[in-house]
């Protein structure tokens, strides 16, 4: 799993993740540079999908007004 989100970050599409430091058990993956078909298909092949160890997925769309990548610009 770790393998597969790492090659994610090295290819460009996952921005940052990281497990949520309250239960139960979740994680935050921010991508881009997908639209929500594409992600959803990468997802599909990440290990712990495909053993069933992820319960619930949601692929929500966010309006960013501050970016680090590109400065203060995005909230224009």
């Amino acid at each position: 799993h770790v393998d597969f989100l790492r090659s994610l970050h090295a290819e460009g599409v996952l921005y940052m993740s990281g497990p949520l430091a309250t239960e139960p058990a979740r994680a935050l993956l921010v991508f881009h540079g997908l639209n929500d078909d594409e992600l959803a298909a990468r997802l599909d092949a990440d290990p712990f999908a495909v053993a069933g160890l992820i319960a619930e997925r949601t692929i929500t769309p966010w309006n960013v007004f501050f970016d680090p990548r590109i400065g203060s610009e995005a909230a224009a």
